[in-house]
């Protein structure tokens, strides 16, 4: 953030109170940073020193308020923090903020160089490498009949309501595939859903001669990868060359439905 020095109190204020609105800080961590031009307040116990300007109060004054309102605290550790200028607010405590080296530079004292250190947190992924999907082609789809015909459809066709028939509805029919039809387990695949199956293969085959190159370079592996790099850009060029060719037919009978 950037509020100039001749930013009216009441303006920072207007868009402090809107940020209230909008950041969620209790679910969210928040960071804010940036030149909040408000010398001479002490951020630590939210008091102005003696030498405050008026209008440097004010600011700071709103600036303080809305930060413990949302829960932020002021995370510049510097000799003289009370004449910075730029501060960094944040939610949460791993986080620590202090000065850089400036080099030959000599030090600006309302604008120091700051080193931002943040300690992200370990997130576990809970992603499993297989999802399941219904296996239609080995369903007992006798079983299914006989489920859906002895079920009691009376809570579906006698209620008023629309929505509740649909959501009752699909209840009922997914409760009975879920019995009839069985769950397959298939791998989730680092390639993207419109890689056929001989673009994956030699994809595969192509890294797997790529590795045995670095382990062992000779002509035999060079040439297999090769061979297999060429075929992994034609199998590409095929692929769009099809897609494009399916993209026109599409328009084309679509012209045609509409002329007859």
């Amino acid at each position: 953030y950037y509020f100039s020095p001749d930013t009216k109190p009441e303006v920072i204020t207007a868009y402090l109170r809107q940020l209230e609105n909008n950041l969620d800080t209790n679910n969210t961590r928040v960071i804010l940073f940036g030149d909040f031009n408000a010398p001479g307040f002490n951020w630590e116990n939210g008091t102005p020193l003696s030498s405050c300007h008026y209008y440097s109060k004010l600011k700071g004054d709103s600036i303080y308020t809305s930060a413990c309102f949302l829960g932020l605290r002021q995370c510049v550790e510097a000799v003289d923090t009370v004449n910075m200028l730029d501060l960094v607010f944040a939610n949460f405590t791993d986080l620590k903020s202090v000065p850089a080296d400036s080099g030959l530079v000599a030090p600006d004292l309302y604008h120091p160089r700051l080193n931002i250190d943040v300690l992200l947190p370990n997130v576990n992924s809970n992603l499993n490498s297989e999802f399941s999907y219904q296996n239609f082609a080995a369903g007992n789809y006798a079983f299914l009949y006989n489920i859906l015909s002895t079920y009691d459809w009376s809570g579906v066709y006698q209620t008023s309501s629309v929505d509740v028939a649909v959501a009752s509805l699909s209840v009922a029919v997914r409760s009975a595939m879920e019995q009839a039809i069985p769950c397959g387990y298939r791998c989730k695949s680092k390639f993207p859903h419109w890689f056929s199956y001989t673009l994956r293969h030699y994809i595969n085959k192509k890294n797997y001669f790529h590795s045995r190159i670095k382990k062992n370079p000779s002509d035999y592996f060079y040439g297999r990868f090769a061979c297999y790099t060429d075929a992994n850009k034609l199998e590409r060029i095929q692929q769009k060359f099809a897609s494009v060719c399916f993209y026109y037919f599409s328009i084309t009978f679509h012209i045609l439905i509409l002329m007859l």
